[in-house]
């Protein structure tokens, strides 16, 4: 099966996204796995890491754009990355790098916009690694959908 470029600049956007896991990754290691992952870190931490992820959501689909030249995948990969990153596709992933489960609590993402959100709805609240994977599909949704709208524009 060949792959259209449109399916293939939303792989890349996704592939973004794992690249946000690792180096998400390699912050904890420098605060700490544990204080990490129970929430316990700077919040100007939270702050650098999601500007510098945006740096990189922007950074990205305009390299791209100026080897294909098409504006409907550049935007594609642009919010395919975003709506993944706080719909906790990365979070996701940051479990995957490391072979592990998902947490079964995830208290730092108790206040996130949209994953606090997910979990104020479904789960009285408290983020759960169930929080997060109804959190991903419904992003997954969104994406499909924008997407989609995107590509019948092209």
């Amino acid at each position: 099966m060949k792959l259209s470029r449109f399916q293939i600049s939303l792989i890349f956007a996704y592939v973004i996204l794992i690249l946000i896991a690792y180096i998400d990754l390699s912050g904890s290691l420098l605060i700490g796995k544990e204080a990490y992952t129970s929430g316990k870190f700077p919040v100007e931490y939270w702050y650098a890491f999601r500007n510098f992820s945006f740096l990189i959501f922007l950074i990205i689909p305009a390299m791209y754009y100026l080897f294909v030249r098409d504006k409907s995948d550049t935007i594609a990969i642009f919010i395919a990355s975003i709506v993944g990153f706080y719909t906790g596709i990365s979070d996701a992933f940051y479990f995957f790098l490391q072979g592990v489960a998902i947490a079964p609590v995830l208290p730092w993402l108790t206040n996130h916009p949209v994953i606090g959100r997910v979990a104020d709805i479904f789960t009285a609240g408290v983020v759960t690694n169930i929080t997060l994977v109804i959190s991903i599909i419904l992003g997954l949704i969104v994406t499909f959908l924008l997407t989609k709208l995107l590509h019948k524009l092209n």
